[in-house]
């Protein structure tokens, strides 16, 4: 054997592998350089949300449109409409479970509401038993209905029905549904239920009673009307004799616009 031409093939040989292997290092040092390419979702065209959808008829799919809600969310939204017999409002959103408070008011903006009386039933199904989660809605006089008429509304009961009608009694008359809300037990939820089943028609003949002669008592039946307001609209009629002009009453303290609005249905002064 040749030694010195065997041992020039084993250097050739390293040589060549050296090079390969710097080629080779240098192409992966390259890649590092080179901006890889975008993921697939960011070349496809953003899905247009829908707009001004009627709350109370999207079905699963249309719901699951927007951004945000998926199938399950979805079926919450339902569930929430067939246990309430339909959304009163967009506003209703915010109470189904899982839904934030900023995905709720983007959703608010692109829906709108049909009114309650124009809705089909909604209905939904279990094993055996459908159940009609809503009847057609009814609309009872706030202000002339007795106790058990009152109790065709849903939310109210033996109880709410009596306090409603006591609390009419008190102050003659219902002018808004508003005032509902200082009839004691009565939530704030339990309010929105019910007012689209009521409806409010002032008496034609209601007689006003004199502001200059009303008592602390009187004055702090009325929603907007504290008994500390009541206490200085008196005193201040006590240190300048009678009201004689509507203005008068805002030298009161705390006194503003929606209390008076609320006085002048009920009361008069010698010159309105």
């Amino acid at each position: 054997m040749n030694v010195p031409t065997f041992l020039a093939g084993r250097l050739r040989g390293v040589w060549i592998f050296t090079i390969l292997l710097i080629l080779f290092l240098l192409l992966q040092f390259a890649f590092l350089f080179i901006p890889s390419s975008p993921p697939d979702h960011q070349y496809l065209i953003p899905q247009q949300e829908p707009t001004s959808l009627d709350i109370n008829q999207l079905d699963s799919t249309e719901w699951v449109a927007f951004r945000g809600i998926g199938p399950v969310l979805a079926r919450r939204i339902l569930t929430f409409k067939a246990s309430r017999g339909g959304f009163l409002r967009p506003l209703d959103l915010a109470k189904v479970y899982g839904l934030d408070s900023s995905l709720s008011l983007r959703l608010q903006s692109k829906l709108c509401y049909s009114p309650s009386d124009s809705l089909p039933p909604l209905t939904f199904h279990s094993k055996k038993t459908v159940y009609i989660a809503r009847k057609k809605r009814i609309k009872v006089p706030l202000n002339t209905a007795n106790a058990s008429e009152l109790k065709k509304v849903r939310g109210i009961g033996d109880v709410l029905s009596k306090r409603i009608v006591k609390y009419r009694e008190l102050i003659g008359f219902y002018y808004r549904k508003e005032q509902l809300m200082a009839v004691y037990g009565l939530s704030k939820e339990n309010y929105v239920r019910m007012t689209p089943e009521l409806s409010i028609k002032l008496p034609p003949e209601r007689e006003k009673k004199s502001l200059n002669l009303t008592t602390i008592n009187q004055l702090a039946r009325y929603s907007t009307i504290s008994r500390s307001l009541a206490k200085k609209i008196v005193r201040f009629r006590s240190e300048i004799g009678k009201f004689e002009f509507w203005n008068q009453l805002f030298s009161v303290e705390g006194f503003a616009q929606n209390n008076l609005e609320e006085i002048k249905v009920y009361y008069k002064i010698g010159k309105p």
